[in-house]
């Protein structure tokens, strides 16, 4: 059992190494304006168990294979909504059959699981904020952005009730406030106006993730 066990956290830490290497290539090759810092969380993925850093590879192969997929196709990874189609397909993911006309040039998009971890960000999104990609995909919601108690309340109510009766998009009761990193070096600030939640459905017809779409102001 040690050595499956050894053989594992070699296994974890080579492909850690490859699938950070190959994102940050891709996203060098394609001129994307987002931060790539393996560094940023690599005492922590060394600290966790075999099955948290299993998660985090599988969340950064499927965006290099996803870019790279998408590049071979040619769709704008920026800008065609094709793009996050072919991102919730991969992830086995169903939207609403109007969702993506409620989708618009310039809304930053953002999916997430129940427990508030990432799945899916837009690359406007991520090249907005000063947090490494890695760090978005390691970290949950709440451990790297804060905002008045009362408006988290009020997003948890409507994070919530996607997840267990909205049946498509929804506008959230949450009114524009301050939302600010926490982690960060170099924290940012912004105003943020959420447009729209919608659940998003697996293949068994239950929701299993949410997006959100809002406008960001960056204020510092």
């Amino acid at each position: 059992m040690q050595i499956d066990l050894a053989y594992n956290d070699l296994e974890c830490l080579y492909e850690f190494q490859y699938w950070t290497q190959k994102f940050s290539y891709l996203v060098d090759r394609l001129g994307l304006r987002i931060k790539c810092d393996p560094e940023s969380i690599r005492p922590y993925f060394r600290a966790a168990p075999i099955s948290e850093r299993k998660k985090f590879i599988a969340k950064i192969r499927f965006y290099s294979q996803l870019i790279a997929s998408a590049e071979a196709e040619n769709i704008d990874i920026m800008k065609d909504k094709a793009f996050l189609w072919k991102s919730f397909s991969q992830i086995g993911l169903l939207p609403n059959s109007d969702l993506f006309s409620q989708i618009h040039p310039g809304d930053y998009i953002e999916v997430y699981d129940s427990e508030g971890v990432q799945l899916f960000a837009n690359f406007e999104f991520l090249s907005l904020i000063s947090y490494s990609f890695e760090e978005i995909l390691w970290w949950s919601w709440d451990q790297l952005f804060a905002r008045d108690p009362r408006h988290t309340e009020t997003m948890m109510v409507n994070f919530t009730h996607c997840f267990t009766q909205a049946l498509g998009p929804f506008v959230p009761s949450v009114e524009d406030h301050i939302c600010w990193e926490t982690r960060s070096e170099t924290p940012k600030k912004a105003l943020v106006t959420l447009k729209m939640f919608a659940p998003l459905f697996a293949r068994n017809k239950k929701p299993m993730a949410m997006l959100a779409t809002s406008k960001i102001q960056l204020l510092i």
